[in-house]
């Protein structure tokens, strides 16, 4: 009895309680490459995201909100779509990109669309590259990113405090050890209970 106790005691101060946090992310891109000869049409292009994560420098869960405008087309939550992490050889990358080009693949644009794609280092908190098409000009694109351009500013802050319509859900794991360790003393109370009638 004293064992199974202890080890439902155990079980529940170290379980833990999975929750995100919001991480804002910063960014203005300029001097822009262009892909086929035309300068952009705008000097600069900045935006704020909020996404959920574990961490600062984990793989993003969700987006919380996104405040992103090109060329008078407003991205939303709605369409921005997450590629995180950015793949197998790039676990600390996540991308981000527009969705309304009417694909289902970060970061694949076309033409007659206004869409985006910003990729960068969830660990050292850095863009890596930003590209944008815009409808108003069609067959064209720009971008910055280790063949031109840059980041004026870019910036991860994490917020430590728990944003307000968020609930801490237990772990499955946590729930299933607690349990099992009242079932374990439901047992032990019966078997000892049955004992002392018989």
């Amino acid at each position: 009895m004293k064992k199974l106790l202890l080890a439902t005691t155990l079980s529940l101060a170290f379980s833990g309680v999975a929750q995100a946090i919001p991480v804002t992310l910063q960014f203005t891109a300029t001097d822009f490459r262009s892909w086929f000869g035309t300068a952009s049409p705008y000097t600069s292009i900045s935006g704020t995201i909020v996404y959920e994560a574990a961490s600062l420098t984990a793989p993003i869960q969700s987006l919380t909100s996104v405040d992103l405008n090109i060329g008078g087309t407003a991205f939303s939550v709605a369409n921005v779509g997450i590629q995180s992490p950015y793949d197998a050889n790039y676990p600390n990358m996540s991308a981000l990109g527009g969705v309304i080009s009417a694909n289902d693949r970060v970061g694949s644009m076309f033409g007659g669309t206004t869409d985006f794609w910003l990729l960068f280092y969830n660990d050292r908190g850095t863009g890596y590259q930003f590209v944008y098409v815009d409808e108003q000009y069609p067959d064209q694109g720009w971008s910055v990113g280790p063949d031109g351009g840059r980041f004026s500013q870019f910036s991860l802050t994490a917020s430590t405090a728990t944003p307000p319509n968020a609930s801490s859900v237990p772990e499955p794991a946590s729930l299933a050890m607690l349990g099992l360790g009242l079932a374990g003393l439901f047992a032990v109370r019966r078997r000892r209970s049955a004992n002392l009638a018989g």
